[in-house]
């Protein structure tokens, strides 16, 4: 026969055991996951040049250069490849001073301000670019990729979707030749 201690003790452990089983928490979810950062200036430019490049299958438009224009362009050009952001829009403003309404220099010096970090004269610059330039072709998509990156930046989801599928209005097929 057990002592009335030990019965005791026996129901106040199953008792005491039992009650934790009460107290159990849920564990916690794990936290959602980090949103990504915004892709580097470098990333966006790159990626818009590519997908504009990649439409050279439909017509495209180029008007005669200025010398001196395509001097400050070439310059532009170099001074990006060497990471000199800032002199590039320098001299990619002073081809703009020099030729005011041509749209590529405006759309190089629109993507010189991405890299810069300057979207909304980015997007002001790609812009007009769209309205003195031929409104077609790897031009326009360039156009509309640049603002849909800045618009993007600004948060603008909307108008980030809108830019994009402006963009894909750009291309116009060659004529069947027969």
């Amino acid at each position: 026969m057990q002592h009335p201690k030990n019965k005791l003790l026996g129901f106040g452990m199953v008792a005491l055991l039992s009650g934790c089983a009460w107290f159990r928490t849920e564990p916690k979810p794990p936290p959602p996951p980090p949103t990504p950062p915004p892709p580097a200036p470098l990333e966006i430019v790159t990626k818009l040049r590519l997908e504009s490049a990649a439409e050279l299958t439909t017509v495209d438009v180029q008007p005669l250069t200025n010398p001196a224009v395509q001097y400050l362009r070439d310059r532009a050009i170099e001074l990006e490849a060497k990471g000199d952001y800032a002199a590039a829009a320098k001299a990619l403003t002073e081809a703009v001073s020099v030729a005011p309404e041509d749209p590529e220099i405006l759309q190089h010096l629109a993507e010189e301000m991405i890299l810069l970090r300057r979207f909304v004269e980015a997007e002001a610059h790609a812009r007009k670019s769209f309205e003195m330039g031929a409104q077609l072709g790897p031009l326009c998509s360039a156009n509309w990729r640049t603002i849909a990156a800045a618009r993007k930046t600004a948060g603008d989801l909307l108008g980030h979707n809108s830019a994009l599928e402006r963009a894909g209005q750009c291309a116009v097929k060659p004529l069947p030749r027969f």
